[in-house]
């Protein structure tokens, strides 16, 4: 058994590593999934005196229509209103699930604010967005507000903050006829000032039948162009701004969720009373929201991020300066409880108050200019104070990393065989074999990749078994070809291509680790780096389970290989 002991003890280290990634990569999902943000105290919207634009706005949300596909499509309603309203590109921020999406839809904060699951995870329940809303400050000033689409909507908006709801059970074609069905209802009801109407069907296809470039696609497009003519059609522009736009778009194959251009990049049309046609440069999801409240003349959601799209509204001078200092007094507030969450200090108000100073005087153009400063100013020491946190924490860890590394690859060094670079060979191989595998399958790097956990644990194990196998038979070739015969040599030299091939895995879960931490905390990470960080926790317990039996297959295969060598 002495003879062995090496072997058993590098799998018994093995069996633990697998064992803690396997915990570690359940408290990490479950840590994004309970992500909030740093603020937990509400804060009170600004009190604002704007100036109401329009009578009523309507905000349609396309549900997975991506400024990409719709391009590509020939739809006649959404090219009228694109050549004759204001239009532009929409950058969504990741992680762009619905909940996310949603909510920043409506208050203005992306996710890292928003206090929405940075995940859909349906099966639990949708919670109700806990912060302030667009919904929230139309009804407190009294005005009406309505909301038509999917039964979701009901469990996320309170029903106290909403004049009238309609909402669908079902997420298809037929669940978005409902919704058509009551716009001449909602259209003709001269109390309601803030209407939302959500179409879910693209997402429904999308999801159902297997991706962009399928023709269902295509006709459920052509539905929902219909919908938007009877919409139009319906609608008086002169007391009347539309705006139409989605949550999140796809990749090509359904996936969406992640930071894929095709996901976050979307389409912006607004047309109607004061819209100046043009086609603007790109905009933020943010912008929607203080858009909105802008238009509407209500104050700007407590939380929100992004700017007013004055550029595309014809507005008095008076007006835009004091939506400029309307916000800016917003984020200044934002920021100071942002702020203090980090232990941070606040931000200087001496401009904010000069502003003020310019806006009393009369001059309009300096206390816009001002405000858009102070506004500037604010959001970046949001940023510096979020980075010289985090890269305070990253200096710990990076300095942990090293600690543990150097002591294992010097004890590596010290114990490997005359195998090692076969077995570094072998071990390439396999990583190699496992993202060739998942790139020939068009498969993003990108949370867009996973629409379930579940479903994507068995299709990891599949392309693990694989890449496995052909490290595998590369490290047999490799005793082939230099005719090596010392079978206890052999088996440490197993040892060392599943101790490499675990380091190699673990690799991205260790850059995870030092850019956000063993777990989400307080901040959101770049999602990009979580799905190389959750990705590689998955493929590690998928390798050590899979090439521990592949290892017990390959060591009695050892015999007949020696005697093969030997007699050449």
């Amino acid at each position: 058994m002495r003879k062995y002991a090496q072997l058993f003890t590098i799998l018994i280290v093995l069996f633990l590593t697998m064992l803690g990634a396997y915990q570690w990569q359940n408290s990490l999902l479950q840590s994004f999934y309970d992500y909030r943000s740093t603020i937990i105290d509400p804060i009170p919207p600004i009190r604002t005196n704007l100036t109401p634009q329009v009578e009523r706005v309507i905000l349609v949300v396309v549900s997975g229509l991506g400024f990409d596909s719709l391009q590509s499509l020939d739809l006649a309603t959404f090219n009228h209103l694109q050549a004759s309203g204001a239009s532009a590109l929409l950058i969504a921020s990741s992680p762009t699930y619905i909940q996310t999406t949603w909510t920043t839809l409506l208050s203005g904060a992306d996710p890292t604010l928003n206090n929405a699951p940075p995940h859909d995870n349906i099966a639990e329940g949708i919670p109700p967005i806990i912060i302030n809303t667009l919904f929230d400050n139309v009804n407190q000033q009294g005005l009406g507000t309505a909301l038509a689409g999917h039964i979701w909507w009901q469990d996320m908006v309170e029903s106290n903050s909403l004049s009238q709801g309609i909402f669908t059970t079902m997420d298809d074609a037929q669940g978005d006829k409902q919704i058509a069905d009551s716009l001449i209802t909602l259209i003709e009801n001269e109390q309601l000032n803030f209407i939302m109407l959500h179409f879910n069907q693209i997402y429904h296809a999308v999801q159902t039948y297997g991706g962009t470039e399928t023709e269902t696609y295509e006709i459920v497009s052509q539905q929902i162009d219909h919908h938007l003519k009877t919409l139009v059609g319906l609608i008086d522009p002169n007391r009347t701004v539309l705006i139409i736009t989605a949550d999140h778009g796809h990749i090509d194959i359904g996936g969406y969720g992640g930071h894929d251009l095709d996901v976050v990049r979307l389409p912006f049309i607004m047309m109607g009373k004061h819209i100046i046609p043009n086609n603007y440069s790109d905009i933020s999801q943010h912008d929607i929201a203080p858009t909105i409240a802008l238009l509407l003349g209500i104050d700007f959601p407590s939380r929100n991020q992004g700017r007013p799209l004055v550029e595309m509204i014809r507005i008095s001078s008076e007006d835009k300066a004091l939506a400029w200092l309307s916000m800016a007094t917003q984020r200044t507030r934002l920021a100071e409880t942002y702020l203090r969450s980090l232990d941070y200090p606040p931000p200087n108000r001496e401009e904010l108050y000069k502003a003020e100073v310019f806006l009393g005087n009369g001059n309009y153009a300096g206390a816009s200019e001002l405000a858009q400063l102070v506004i500037e100013k604010t959001d970046l020491s949001m940023a510096q104070a979020s980075a010289v946190r985090l890269k305070r924490e990253q200096i710990l860890r990076l300095l942990l990393i090293i600690v543990i590394m150097i002591p294992l690859v010097f004890l590596t060094l010290i114990f490997r065989t005359e195998l090692l670079g076969e077995a570094f060979v072998s071990a390439i191989t396999t990583y190699i074999m496992y993202h060739a595998i998942y790139w020939a399958m068009n498969l993003p790097y990108s949370l867009s990749a996973i629409n379930s956990f579940n479903l994507f644990w068995l299709e990891t194990m599949i392309r693990i078994v694989t890449s496995v196998i052909a490290g595998s038979i590369i490290f047999v070739m490799l005793l082939i070809f230099r005719q090596f015969t010392e079978l206890a040599i052999i088996r440490r030299a197993i040892a060392e291509f599943l101790l490499l091939t675990t380091f190699i895995t673990m690799l991205p879960a260790m850059y995870g680790f030092w850019q956000h931490g063993l777990f989400i905390t307080w901040h959101l990470p770049d999602t990009s780096i979580f799905f190389w960080h959750i990705t590689s926790l998955i493929q590690t317990i998928c390798f050590i389970f899979t090439g521990t039996i592949v290892s017990f297959i390959i060591i009695p295969l050892s015999n007949p290989l020696q005697n093969f060598l030997a007699r050449r």
